[in-house]
């Protein structure tokens, strides 16, 4: 589907930019590349990426409704939402 086509670009941008920017910080700066923080950084900009995805479905409406329960039974059981 597009939206799943969309989520993989998504993580594939964000998954590279993290990499880029502690390489960076290792060959410029000398700092130490920890791959646990680069992993946390990059759950923490999927979970603000997917909050934001859930605050754009607002409104009182029976198809507002509707898209707010598709979100939250596609992802809960993923790491995801264990916020």
């Amino acid at each position: 589907s597009t939206e799943l086509k969309s989520l993989w670009t998504i993580l594939a941008g964000l998954t590279t930019w993290q990499i880029w920017k502690h390489r960076y910080s290792k060959i410029f700066q000398g700092k130490p590349i920890l791959p646990a923080e680069v992993i946390m950084e990059l759950w923490d900009h999927l979970i603000a990426f997917l909050c934001g995805s859930y605050e754009d479905i607002q409104g009182e409406t029976d198809s507002t409704s509707r898209a707010q329960s598709t979100f939250i039974l596609k992802w809960s059981g993923t790491p995801m939402l264990r916020l």
